[in-house]
C-alpha cells in the first residue's frame, strides 16, 4: 500500500494568513493593542533595531490673538523605546508513520497547538513586560536571566535583585500605587509594601496617582470623545474588585447594554472611567517568579509574611511597546531521513518591553496589594 504523503507545501500560504489573523485576534491582549499611540500597546514593524517614539505633552498657554508666537513655542521632550525583536520557535516533530496512523487532518492539529503557543508566549511576554522592575529598558547587561525583564523577587542574586527593585522604585516612587497610596520611603521599596487587598477606593485613588503623574499618563481616547484608563490584575485583585459593593452597582447598569457593551466584550468591569480587565495568567506568573525568593524584601514588609503580593498595572497610552520583527509564520520540513520524518514549526520574532526612558516608566501605574 502506498504512503500517505502530506499534501503540497500545507497550503503555507492559506495558513500563513490564518496563523497571523489568529494571532492577534485570540490574544487576550488584542484589544488593546494596535499602530497607534491611542493603545496601551503600541505595536510596530520593522527589520531590527525599531525606536518607538515617547512625546511629552505641551505644557505651554501658547498665544493668544495677534501676539507673536515665533519665540514663545516649546520644544517638545521627544524620547525613544528601543525595541530589538529575537526569534521565538517551536515545532511538533512527526513522521510519516504517524501521519498515517492518526487523524488525517494532523497538519491542521499541528498548527492549532502552534498557534496556541505563539499566542501563550506573547501574552507572558507582556505581563512579564508589565512587571518588568528594570530602570533601563536596554540595560540587558543587569539582567539575572541574561535577557528579559527582571520581576520582583525573580533574580537568583539577592543584591542584584534589591539593587534593581529600588533603583525602579526611586526613579517611579510617584508612579507606584501601594494599595492606593505613594510609598513613604524615597529610596527602598522594601520600606512601603502593601498591607491591604485592593478595593474599589484603592483603586480610584491609583487613578489620581496616574492623573497626577509628570509626564503625564494619558487615559484612552474612544470615539465619543470619553476616556478610559485600563487595570490590568489576575484572579484574585479581579474578584476581591468584583464583590465590592460600589462594583456591583456601577457594573449592574453597565451590563443592561450586555455583550454588545465595546467595552464589556470578555472578564472586564468598569468603573469611574476605568476599564477592569481580568488576566487570569498574571496571578500563574507570579507564582513562578514574583513570590519565588525569600530574599525578596517587599514580602518581608508586607502585613505578615505569608501575605502573598500581586503586582497588577494601570495602564494608559503608550504603557508597552511591541516591536514586530516579521508576522509569525509556519515552516513544514519534511526533508529528513530520505522524507521519512520532519516537522512543522512556527517562528516568531518580536520584543516587548515597557516605555522606559530617563529610567522612568511612562504610561502606567505598578500597583501592588495583598489578598
Amino acid at each position: 500500500m502506498a504512503d500517505t504523503r502530506l499534501t503540497p507545501a500545507l497550503k503555507t500560504v492559506d495558513y500563513q494568513k490564518k496563523f497571523f489573523r489568529d494571532y492577534f485576534r485570540e490574544n487576550i491582549f488584542s484589544k488593546y493593542m494596535g499602530t497607534n499611540h491611542n493603545n496601551v500597546i503600541y505595536v510596530t514593524e520593522g527589520s531590527k533595531d525599531i525606536n518607538v517614539p515617547i512625546a511629552h505633552s505641551l505644557t505651554g498657554r501658547g498665544v493668544k490673538g495677534s501676539a507673536t508666537l515665533r519665540g514663545g513655542g516649546e520644544r517638545t521632550k521627544l524620547a525613544s523605546l528601543t525595541l530589538k525583536p529575537e526569534y521565538f520557535r517551536n515545532a511538533i516533530e512527526i513522521n510519516k508513520s504517524d501521519i498515517r496512523s492518526l487523524t488525517p487532518d494532523i497538519e491542521k492539529e499541528a498548527v492549532s497547538l502552534l498557534l496556541d503557543w505563539a499566542i501563550e508566549k506573547t501574552r507572558t511576554d507582556i505581563i512579564l513586560a508589565m512587571m518588568d522592575v528594570t530602570d533601563i529598558a536596554e540595560d540587558t547587561t543587569t539582567y539575572a536571566d541574561g535577557g528579559g525583564p527582571i520581576r520582583l523577587g525573580s533574580a537568583s542574586s539577592s543584591s542584584l535583585d534589591t539593587t534593581n527593585q529600588d533603583r525602579w522604585y526611586a526613579a517611579n516612587r510617584k508612579r507606584i500605587s501601594m494599595a492606593g497610596t505613594i510609598g513613604t520611603s524615597t529610596t527602598t521599596i522594601a520600606y512601603s509594601a502593601a498591607n491591604a487587598s485592593m478595593t474599589v477606593d484603592k483603586l480610584l485613588a491609583t487613578k489620581k496617582i496616574a492623573q497626577n503623574a509628570e509626564p503625564a499618563i494619558h487615559p484612552i481616547r474612544v470615539k465619543d470623545g470619553s476616556e478610559y484608563f485600563v487595570f490590568f490584575c489576575g484572579s484574585t485583585v479581579f474578584y476581591e474588585l468584583a464583590k465590592d459593593d460600589d462594583m456591583k452597582e456601577a457594573n449592574y447598569y453597565t451590563n443592561i447594554r450586555g455583550m454588545d457593551n465595546p467595552l464589556l466584550t470578555g472578564d472586564a468591569l468598569q468603573l469611574h472611567g476605568i476599564l477592569i480587565k481580568h488576566i487570569p495568567e498574571m496571578d500563574r506568573v507570579q507564582a513562578k517568579t514574583f513570590n519565588s525568593n525569600s530574599s525578596f524584601d517587599i514580602a518581608a514588609a508586607a502585613a505578615g509574611s505569608s501575605n502573598r503580593i500581586y503586582h497588577s498595572a494601570f495602564c494608559g497610552k503608550g504603557a508597552l511597546g511591541m516591536g514586530l520583527g516579521q508576522r509569525p509564520k509556519i515552516h513544514k520540513d519534511m526533508d529528513y531521513d530520505y522524507n521519512f520524518e520532519g516537522g512543522i514549526a512556527v517562528e516568531c520574532l518580536h520584543d516587548i518591553k515597557k516605555s522606559i526612558f530617563n529610567s522612568i516608566q511612562h504610561g502606567m501605574v505598578s500597583v501592588f496589594s495583598t489578598s
